[in-house]
């Protein structure tokens, strides 16, 4: 039976390649190609691209999704030139002193071009101020003007004081200046012999009797009373002096006034109806005629240091320039930090160890670049840098950005600078794999109003004539712009496999052309070494060979450690309870299949099914619910009429790390089963494919890998003819075996077999027949599930206590295995329970 099972699941020589037909291409080499436009195989993704690139609405950024070299990144590009979009004019933006506020600086937006010419505009006019202000001031005509209001002033403050003077004199007083400290005051001093003398020595005078006690108690009176009149007097001449220095401020202004007022209002006309930038001059003229005096001492050091300080608040500073501009503004930014997507404001250190920082020092980034336009970033890139998106998301939403310094408070870079915060209008293309988009999407609220079109590249295409001639295209392409050789028929034939072996089933071709685009670049380093002058098949496959060889060294060491039965592998005999299992090791850069020895052993108990690598917290949760499924079945066959009192073991011997998927349950079942009913299972076989509850085969990935893993182990240690592996019958689509595999089933010394059933895989395994209940509910003497039955029946026998005579079936529903440790007391005579039951 087992031999008419095998040659009906055996799969067909032409089912496990596919190989590109000779007439499949309809030219001799890529030479004689028309190379491919734009992208090919993406129709749903360029669609949303187009709309999304299009729609000007909020939110309608793009998400573009799709694995790295399905040419994501270059179709962006090309259609954007492709297609060029309308938008809004991009803007020029410029930040100058806020006047009234230094911490705020002002924003003047400008059409492109314009901040240029201003800023060129503004540095002529700081240029004339340094060149003429020093000057005007040594005008004779403004000299004049000064010493005559100074003269007045003088002669008015004069007269006030002679008077004063005079009568002092008449009371034997005088005016003298005294001095305290380093600064002199005027004081009233008492006249003796013609000579003003001090209070105290004049008192001495009034002791000796040389002056009479009544004329110091007058003079002293009447030194009070000058005194405040004094004071009056030097009120007077201060406020003379205000208005003398106001005077010639006034003379000032209306020199420098005459002197600026020309070049402002030239620049006014220039800028007409540019309100902030009329706002900005007027407030410039101001600073001007408050500071002439600062601004027109550029002789001296502290004095020229300060005009240039001085000098550089008119500065103007441009944060995005597009005076070259032409379109669109598309950015694509490789590094996205916080400062090259969104500026940053810089700082120095003066003596002393002070920060300074001005309107001046704050930089623009590839946000406000793309402003009108389009910014391309990469999510992994946007992710994995602190502070970014979070940044970028309130940017978007808010429509405005604000330059800052990096949110980072643990550097303490701080700064009481806040500019003007900027208007935005820009579209982002965020390019990422899949897995990031369902991150976002699921964990930030905003993403979904704000990235609203999502295009999906797909990572294949179907298989068809138009669709070959089309890969066939792209590779004339990537000949022609990179010089490579010409391909032949059967090189790109060659290559047409390698992108369905990627792809991952026979009727779908990979998009991924950046792999293809390798290979092609390394056949053509082989078509050189030969001397050859078209790329043919060979080197084609010489290169898939070579990149193989070069990223399989961990594959090569597990395959030396099985053959030196370090790790244990039989690939030969029977054995009860054990079979060979497949895995794959993905490494990212290289995927290959290993066995693995699954054992299975059962006891009497009721704790059901026990994975060790579950216990061992080494399994996924895919593969406990595989391990779950198992039992279902298990109950579905054998415990409809009684429970299953059993407790059973399953391992994946020498595994040490983690174990996911669910593709060894069927090899767990086969395993289990051989256990049961001692059976033997031919070790020269290996399983791969997973179950449902119903005992149905279903598909499993890896297939191609997982054949071939077990195929390199059974040629190293020699090819008997009945070796081979069985796979679920759903993945017969997915074969794109390696030619040597293929040649191997040709030749009947290895084999494939597909199957859809539990009880076509066991047959294959163990040569006995499966069985099938008969009309009595009956498993045929003789087959695996009789004797699993009848295993199963001595088990709860045991448990219960019980004969076979004494067992009254009943009809219940099948009871739920439990987990170690759980269920009613072991009667007398079994083992004791683990430490903990119940």
């Amino acid at each position: 039976m087992s031999k008419a099972v095998k040659r009906r699941t055996r799969v067909r020589l032409k089912d496990l390649r596919w190989s590109c037909p000779s007439g499949c291409m309809k030219f001799d080499t890529t030479d004689k190609v028309v190379p491919v436009k734009g992208t090919i195989g993406q129709d749903r993704a360029l669609k949303a691209l187009k709309l999304g690139l299009e729609l000007y609405s909020p939110g309608y950024n793009i998400y573009v999704s799709g694995l790295v070299g399905t040419g994501r990144t270059t179709t962006v590009k090309e259609l954007l030139r492709e297609l060029s979009p309308k938008c809004s004019i991009p803007r020029d933006r410029a930040y100058v002193r806020n006047f009234e506020d230094s911490d705020r600086p002002r924003l003047l937006t400008f059409s492109p071009g314009e901040a240029t010419r201003f800023r060129k505009q503004m540095e002529e006019f700081t240029r004339y101020l340094r060149r003429r202000l020093p000057t005007i001031f040594e005008d004779k005509d403004v000299i004049t003007r000064r010493e005559e209001i100074i003269a007045r002033f003088g002669e008015q403050e004069q007269v006030d004081l002679s008077s004063f003077q005079e009568r002092l004199g008449e009371e034997g007083l005088a005016l003298v200046s005294v001095q305290a400290g380093p600064i002199p005051r005027p004081d009233i001093y008492p006249v003796y012999q013609g000579k003003p003398i001090a209070p105290p020595e004049f008192e001495k005078l009034v002791e000796g009797g040389d002056i009479p006690q009544e004329r110091l108690e007058r003079i002293g009176l009447r030194i009070d009373e000058f005194r405040k009149e004094l004071r009056d007097h030097l009120r007077r001449g201060r406020a003379l002096a205000r208005e003398m220095g106001e005077e010639i401020d006034n003379l000032h202004r209306e020199v420098g006034l005459a002197l600026i007022e020309g070049q402002l209002e030239d620049l006014r006309e220039h800028f007409e109806g540019k309100d902030a930038v009329i706002s900005f001059l007027a407030e410039v003229e101001k600073d001007v005629l408050d500071n002439l005096s600062i601004l027109a001492n550029a002789e001296d050091g502290d004095g020229a240091a300060r005009a240039e300080a001085h000098y550089h608040t008119y500065d103007v500073n441009i944060v995005s320039d597009h005076s070259h501009t032409r379109g669109c503004p598309v950015i694509v930014a490789a590094n996205p930090t916080q400062t090259s997507l969104f500026g940053t404001i810089e700082r120095i250190m003066e003596p002393g160890g002070i920060w300074r920082t001005d309107h001046t020092m704050i930089k623009g980034g590839a946000v406000l670049d793309a402003d009108g336009g389009y910014l391309l970033l990469n999510a992994l890139d946007v992710l994995q840098q602190p502070g970014v998106w979070p940044q970028l998301m309130r940017a978007l939403k808010s429509g405005q950005l604000e330059i800052g310094l990096p949110d980072m408070p643990f550097m303490g870079m701080t700064t009481g600078l806040k500019p003007e915060a900027i208007d935005l209008n820009v579209k982002v293309i965020l390019i990422g794999e899949p897995h990031y988009y369902n991150l976002l999407y699921g964990h930030d609220p905003d993403f979904r109003k704000i990235f609203k079109i999502k295009a999906d590249f797909a990572p294949d295409m179907d298989l068809e004539d138009e669709n070959l001639q089309h890969f066939a295209m792209v590779l004339a392409r990537i000949c022609t712009e990179e010089g490579l050789r010409p391909i032949s028929r059967n090189g790109i034939g060659r290559l047409a496999e390698a992108g369905v072996r990627n792809a991952g089933r026979k009727d779908k071709i990979s998009t991924r052309f950046a792999d293809i685009a390798d290979i092609v670049r390394e056949a053509d380093y082989w078509c050189g070494e030969e001397g050859r002058k078209v790329i043919t098949r060979d080197h084609v496959h010489r290169a898939i060979q070579e990149r193989a060889y070069r990223a399989s060294g961990m594959d090569s060491r597990i395959q030396d450690l099985m053959m030196k039965d370090v790790l244990v592998i039989q690939t030969e005999g029977e054995a009860v309870g054990q079979v060979n299992g497949l895995s794959v090791y993905d490494l990212g850069y290289h995927a290959f299949g290993k066995p693995t020895l699954i054992t299975a052993t059962t006891a009497v108990g009721q704790s059901g099914i026990i994975s060790i690598e579950r216990e061992a917290r080494l399994s996924g949760g895919i593969y406990d619910k595989g391990v779950l499924i198992i039992g279902g079945y298990l109950r579905r066959l054998f415990a409809r009429h009684r429970p299953l009192a059993l407790t059973a073991s399953l391992c994946f011997e020498q595994s040490y790390s983690g174990v996911d998927g669910d593709s060894a349950s069927i090899t767990e079942i086969f395993a289990l089963l051989s256990d049961l009913s001692g059976i033997p299972i031919d070790q020269s076989i290996a399983v791969t494919g997973s179950i449902n509850q119903r005992g149905e085969i279903q598909p499993i990935g890896g297939a191609n890998e997982k054949i071939e893993g077990f195929f390199r182990l059974c040629r190293a240690r020699g090819l008997t003819g009945e070796q081979g592996v069985i796979i679920p019958k759903r993945n017969v689509a997915d074969l794109m075996l390696h030619p040597e595999v293929v040649e191997a089933v040709r030749r009947k010394t290895f084999h494939i077999w597909a199957v859809s059933s539990i009880e076509d895989g066991i047959e294959i395994l163990t040569g006995v027949k499966a069985g099938k209940r008969n009309k009595q509910g009956d498993y045929p003497e003789g087959t695996v599930f009789r004797a699993t039955e009848e295993c199963l029946k001595d088990y709860l026998n045991a448990l219960r206590g019980r004969t076979e005579e004494d067992w009254k079936p009943i009809r219940a529903p099948a009871v739920p295995p439990a987990r170690a440790g759980e269920g009613p007391e072991d009667p007398p005579g079994l083992p004791p329970r683990p430490r903990g039951a119940k």
